[in-house]
């Protein structure tokens, strides 16, 4: 069975040291000694990789996690939440093409 599980830290005032030494707790317990974890934890603003477990690894997915994380995620976030998906370029649009990157 695989879970997926997007962490923010951001303004927590945890370091990595300490996250990483978190989540080598977490995934080192008695209950947990036969699962298999893929952890990646990413600094996208230093473009940095913080924690690394197995991320490299082909997982095979368990249909029924989607019904977990589904049901976890209405539950936190509510019905009306939404996703924002910002978009960045930098370069002009002409007739509506694009001659520039850009970023999702």
């Amino acid at each position: 069975m695989g879970l997926w599980c997007f962490l923010a830290i951001w303004g927590t005032g945890i370091n990595e040291n300490e996250m990483a030494n978190g989540l080598d707790q977490l995934v080192n317990q008695p209950a947990f000694s036969d699962a298999l974890w893929g952890i990646l934890v990413y600094d996208p603003l230093r473009d940095e990789v913080l924690y690394n477990l197995n991320a490299d690894k082909n997982f095979r997915p368990a249909s029924n996690q989607k019904i977990i994380t589904t049901v976890l995620a209405f539950d936190r976030l509510g019905p009306d939440f939404r996703f924002e998906t910002r978009l960045y370029c930098d370069g002009p649009i002409v007739d509506g093409t694009l001659y520039g990157n850009l970023w999702v």
